[in-house]
């Protein structure tokens, strides 16, 4: 349950970055995170599949940990671009 609640949220914000901004290395971005996601739901379908071969697990968590990573940059990035209007009238 967990995965799927992930899995839709994660969506959630792909399909939010792609509708909401026009600059094509956050669109780009996005994808590349949407591409890490379906690795990581066929990788944890693999385990199952299988019975958790350790190979199938060392993807799993490295794919997982990538995504997480990536997920955080682009928060980063896209946090960045806002600007709030208590910082440009202190500026």
């Amino acid at each position: 349950l967990t995965a799927f609640t992930v899995a839709g949220l994660a969506i959630a914000v792909v399909v939010w970055m792609l509708r909401s901004t026009q600059d094509a290395g956050i669109r780009n971005f996005s994808i590349a995170l949407s591409v890490l996601l379906g690795l990581q739901f066929g990788l944890g379908i693999a385990n199952v599949f299988l019975l958790l071969p350790m190979w199938s697990r060392v993807l799993h968590i490295t794919v997982g940990a990538s995504f997480w990573s990536m997920l955080l940059i682009l928060w980063s990035v896209t946090r960045r671009r806002v600007t709030l209007p208590e910082q440009t009238q202190a500026a």
